[in-house]
């Protein structure tokens, strides 16, 4: 932290283990971190998100189909047997 400006080294120390948590990475992100301090390097906060981030090919395509606003303003029919609401 004494080698970072205040807000730039609070960043890292909060952004560095949210990375660890959201991608599950804790032991390749420690070790990464260990070897860039070994080095005489700092992290870089946007490096390691970019290092840790998903792969866009492995993310599932998801197409959502939007349903007309017109279609929001008309009632629609109970289910057989039951009373509308």
């Amino acid at each position: 932290m004494a080698a970072l400006p205040e807000r730039a080294a609070c960043r890292l120390v909060v952004g560095a283990p949210a990375i660890a948590h959201e991608r599950g990475c804790e032991a390749d992100l420690a070790a990464m971190i260990d070897a860039g301090l070994d080095a005489g390097a700092m992290p870089v906060l946007a490096d390691l998100r970019a290092r840790f981030a998903p792969d866009p090919e492995a993310l599932p395509q998801v197409t959502v189909t939007m349903a007309p606003l017109s279609g929001y303003d008309t009632p629609t029919a109970a289910p057989a047997g039951e009373a509308p609401a």
